[in-house]
């Protein structure tokens, strides 16, 4: 050690010298070493004691003994003994050991070991001590607080024993109560031993459906809490009552499937989790449809939508959806119109095509992906619903993406359906390459009039395209038959399309709808093309590339796919060209396609040279042709036969009801050339085309409505040896001439006399001619029915007499004459009328409106006269009055009897009293507190209640006298015989109804509740509009039938207010 002692004083040093040499004799000297420095010496008689030196020591070391060895071994020096010889020595130093003690500071403790400590060593102070109700804060050495477990460092201190006192303060326990995310939502610091006390109420992501219920922990234990502690709230799911929905049981017998809703639902709806104790894992298909509410929940039980699982819901704001689900099925949420809030849960997985379909407000609302969702990711600030790796697009938000949209090279996928509805899109840029363009992706977008397709495409799909094997194989049965599977370019406004390089496919109805492109360029790669890829509409100039043919198809004036033909030649796809005078069909071409020359613009359409035999529906339909040459091959112009899509004629996705002739509303066309080779002619052929005549050959068998509208026709002639049709002077019969077909529209004459060999007048008979004034018929004419608009719109007639056989008059017989003056009758009894649907448009026109968008309602003629056989007025009156009164009041009544008709409305209001033949309406009196039962000849208040007969209108007075009294009957019921609406039965699913004749009868009812009148499943009409309150009274008919055979048409049963 360095210098480790000073000498003594030197006084004592110059003391001992003078004592040692007062001393007599030998003296000897003693060597003290004690540091580095030399040592000091001594100098001691002989046979005295040496005496050690006083050493002054480092703090916490002292001298332990002297030795006479420099390595201080063996034995200390022994001062008492004496001195006989010169002596060194070494001092041999120690550290002092020093006490560490503890104190706990409360009675009763033991204290932990007290350790022993020097100067080179330091403390580890003892662990953290244990007492009940207290916090250990550390162990005091009287000025600083020491961790328990710390090093104790001496050199910082005063070397000397030290006592540790605990240092304690009251303890606490931390409890905090967690919501159903895991955020503490409340923190609470407590005594020791405290009870906890917890919150009464619990956030909840969706706290109007969830109530709190409790905690994850037994009562008990809240109590005396001694360590901290985490609570976990628990909830109660406050779901919508299920007795208001159907549910069905799964197949797996696991869970149920909500089917369907059977009660009003409230304005927020928190879905059903359990049912019969197993959990609702799916939405059915069309299972909440048209509801009114504005929130929906979906609890966590749920794992599916079903496609139209939540459709037309239209007052729904607010989508909520728990974790759990997984599946949004094609179309599951549709025509959401106002939807602007939804989050996508983490859990899900699968998100179908059409999903949002036509949630307009979405877009501008606020759709997220919940934070963890391992599929799905909003892309660029919310434009786009993509994939996480952001190369495939699921859905758009129109609002985001504005009218011009790019879409990278880094894209792979587009869902179908991604643009369909877009009304704000204008543009559209393409850059990537796809696979296909799926349906409807671009469907009803009005407003886009540039498409730019730069990146490859194999397939541009259409319509029926999702049931194709090969293609949407990932979609579910259901998906098929629910997803919007519209064209791709459906109803798309752009009029100019370059279908880039590598397009293989063309599917049906890609350019369907109101899609009218003016032009189409295709690659030539193209390999199939569907026949109706393109609408029946305007026909677009269409090219193909790189010479405009392939192994597949010529494009020159027509779009001709190479021996697709049943017999392997050539089919007609297309007429590709406009304002072409002249088209020559190929003689390779042997089969032609449906609507090929819709709307074509060519003049002269020569089929002499090709190997076609028959011409399909709708070729020329809305053609500008004006002659068209047919060949001797040519037997057959057909009106039906278009594909069928669900029993439904389909063509470019466009329900084709009734009949398409393959040639109709050509109103150019005057010419058809070699048409003799004709052996059939389809329902409606050549209707409202230009023809001014047509020799009918003796092998042609006519359709229906064959030449019908075809305002410039002046003659039909038949040959001699037709089977069943002739003619006379240009007008069309059947064989033996009872069935007059058709007098031509052009024939000119200002009179006509029906033969009287005429049993019947055809339906359209004699519709739209242009020059007759007066038709009238043989004095012995044997034709007793006249058929539906039969006289109709002939604008020069005046004057129609008809036959004193006649029995039956067709609806809308008389339609549409505006200069009609005279209808005269000469039958006994009124013929009857055709039921004609409640519009007796027999003897109304058609007056042109004011608003080209909005038709003008037909009207009744004016200042006509009906003239009837004496003595038949009443027979002519009560007839045309059921049709309708501006009909009878046609009639002559000037030669009828006028009687006083007199209303005693027995305490009710005054009702005025009536001259004429008849009183023709059944007025109806007020009274307080009670309720109208009609007009009686017998006055019952006076008569001991007796009645007698109800007056029924128009009431025709058959007495004495010149007038007669009406007795108004009052009850405080009100009658109920279903015949008016006043007294229409009361609605009661337990009411029996038993009617003696078919006809309309009236129902009453008192909602309950708002909402919608549902008819049962055969589809009877009640009511359409939606119950505006509960409370109000609503009136409503229903057809009835009085044959036992016909009672399954109409039931009563299950109609309920919902």
């Amino acid at each position: 050690m360095k210098k480790l002692f000073k000498l003594l004083l030197c006084a004592l040093c110059v003391a001992l010298v003078l004592t040692c040499f007062a001393a007599c004799g030998k003296t000897y000297s003693v060597t003290f070493n004690a540091g580095e420095n030399d040592g000091y010496v001594v100098t001691v008689k002989k046979g005295s004691k040496a005496l050690p030196p006083a050493v002054e020591c480092a703090d916490g070391v002292y001298v332990e003994g002297w030795y006479d060895n420099e390595q201080r071994t063996g034995e200390k020096f022994d001062f008492d003994k004496e001195i006989t010889e010169d002596v060194t020595l070494w001092a041999k130093f120690a550290s002092t050991v020093f006490k560490a003690s503890y104190d706990l500071n409360y009675p009763d403790c033991q204290n932990p070991s007290t350790v022993d400590f020097t100067k080179d060593g330091d403390v580890t102070l003892a662990s953290a001590p244990l007492r009940v109700g207290y916090r250990f804060l550390g162990w005091s050495d009287g000025s600083e607080i020491y961790a328990a477990g710390s090093v104790y460092d001496v050199s910082e201190s005063p070397l000397k024993d030290v006592v540790f006192s605990a240092r304690w303060e009251t303890a606490t326990v931390s409890v905090e109560f967690l919501d159903d995310t895991g955020y503490a939502f409340d923190t609470k610091v407590l005594p020791y031993g405290s009870d906890v006390i917890c919150p009464a109420v619990a956030p909840h992501t969706y706290s109007w459906c969830y109530e709190l219920s409790g905690w994850d922990v037994y009562e008990d234990e809240l109590e005396c809490v001694t360590e901290d502690m985490t609570l976990n709230a628990v909830y109660t799911y406050l779901e919508t009552e299920p007795s208001l929905f159907d549910f069905e049981l799964n197949e797996d017998k696991k869970g149920y499937t909500l089917t369907g809703v059977v009660g009003e639902l409230p304005d927020e709806v928190a879905l059903p989790a359990y049912f019969n104790n197993l959990p609702v894992t799916t939405i059915g298909c069309e299972a909440i449809m048209y509801e009114s509410f504005t929130k929906l929940h979906i609890p966590s039980t749920y794992r599916t939508v079903n496609p139209i699982g939540i459709y037309q819901c239209r007052q729904m704001e607010t989508l909520e959806i728990e974790e759990g689900l997984e599946r949004l099925e094609a179309v599951s949420i549709a025509s959401a119109y106002v939807l602007k809030n939804v989050t996508l849960p983490a859990s899900l997985n699968y998100f179908g095509e059409n999903t949002f379909y036509r949630c307009y407000e979405l877009g501008v609302g606020n759709l997220q992906v919940a934070e963890g969702n391992g599929h799905f990711m909003m892309k660029d600030n919310g434009k786009w619903l993509s994939n996480l790796g952001g190369d495939r697009l699921y859905w758009a938000n129109f609002s985001k993406l504005g009218a011009s949209v790019v879409i990278g090279e880094e894209i792979t996928y587009l869902h179908s359906g991604l643009f369909c509805d877009d009304n704000l899109l204008e543009s559209i840029t393409i850059n990537c390459d796809l696979e296909f363009l799926g349906v409807g992706t671009f469907y009803n977008t009005p407003e886009l009039n540039s498409v730019a397709l730069n990146g490859s495409i194999e397939y541009i799909f259409g319509f029926t395209d999702v049931f194709n094997d090969d293609f949407y194989t990932w979609l579910t049965p259901l998906e098929k038959e629910q997803i919007m599977y519209y064209g791709a370019f459906e109803s798309c406004g752009a009029e100019n399309y370059v279908l880039p390089d590598g397009v293989k496919y063309i599917g049906p109805a890609v350019f369907g709808g109101f899609c009218e492109p003016e032009s189409l360029s295709l690659p030539s790669t193209l390999e199939k093309i569907a026949d109706d890829f393109i609408g029946s509409g305007k026909t677009p100039v269409i090219t193909m590339r790189d010479g405009g043919s392939n192994a597949y198809f010529d494009v020159g004036q027509a779009l001709i796919a190479k021996g697709a033909a049943a017999d392997g030649g050539d089919r007609l796809i297309k007429f590709a060209r406009v304002g072409e005078e002249k088209y020559a069909v190929p003689a390779s071409v042997s089969e032609v396609v449906p609507f090929a020359f819709a709307y074509a613009n060519v003049k002269w359409v020569d089929f002499s040279s090709s190997n076609v035999t028959e011409l399909p529906a709708g070729c020329f339909y809305g053609s500008y042709v004006e002659k068209i040459t047919l060949s001797s091959k040519i037997t057959r112009l057909l009106s039906d036969g278009l594909p069928e899509f669900d029993g439904i004629p389909m063509w470019a996705r466009i329900e084709c009801y009734g009949e398409y002739p393959a040639v109709f509303t050509c109103e150019n066309l005057s010419v058809i050339e070699n048409y003799q080779g004709l052996t059939e002619l389809g329902n409606g052929m050549f209707l409202a085309t230009g023809l001014t005549s047509f020799d009918i050959g003796e092998n042609m068998v006519l359709g229906q409505s064959c030449f019908f509208g075809c305002k410039k026709l002046e003659e039909l002639n038949v040959a001699e040896g037709h089977p069943t049709l002739s003619s006379e002077d240009g007008v069309l019969f059947d064989k033996n001439k009872q069935v007059l077909l058709m007098y031509p529209a052009a024939k000119q004459g200002l009179t006509y006399t029906v033969p009287a060999s005429v049993v019947e007048v055809a339906d359209c008979a004699f519709q739209n001619n242009a020059y007759l004034t007066s038709v009238d018929f043989a004095d012995d004419s044997a034709c007793v029915s006249v058929g539906a608009s039969s006289f109709e719109s002939i604008a020069t007639l005046k004057t129609i007499t008809l036959p004193a056989t006649l029995t039956n008059i067709g609806v809308s017989a008389f339609f549409g004459n505006t200069a009609l003056e005279k209808l005269v009758f000469l039958s006994g009894e009124m013929p009857a009328v055709a039921d004609d649907y409640g519009e007796n448009n027999w003897f109304k026109y058609q007056p042109e409106s004011e608003n080209p968008d909005e038709g003008a309602p037909a009207r009744f003629y004016s200042d006509v006269t009906i003239v009837f056989p004496e003595g038949r007025f009443r027979n002519y009156f009560d007839a045309l009055y059921a049709i309708a009164p501006e009909i009878a009041a046609a009639l002559d009544d000037s030669k009828q009897p006028k009687y006083d008709f007199v209303f005693d409305s027995k305490g009710g209001s005054q009702i005025a009293s009536v001259n004429g033949f008849a009183a023709l309406t059944r007025p109806v009196p007020a009274r307080d507190g009670y309720f109208f039962w009609g007009w009686y000849l017998t006055d019952g208040t006076v008569s001991g209640g007796v009645w007698g007969e109800e007056a029924s209108f128009p009431f025709w007075y058959e007495g004495e006298g010149t007038g007669v009294t009406l007795y108004a009957r009052w009850e405080t019921e009100r009658k109920q015989d279903g015949l008016s609406v006043e007294t229409g039965w009361d609605f009661s699913e337990q009411k029996t109804v038993t009617v003696s004749q078919s006809g309309i009868y009236y129902f009453r009812f008192t909602a309950s509740a708002s909402g919608k009148l549902a008819s049962d499943a055969n589809d009877v009409p009640l009511i359409s509009a939606e119950l505006e309150a509960a409370g109000a009274e609503y009136r409503v008919w229903v057809m009835l039938f009085s044959d036992e055979s016909m009672e399954n048409l109409v039931s009563r049963s299950n109609r309920t207010v919902k």
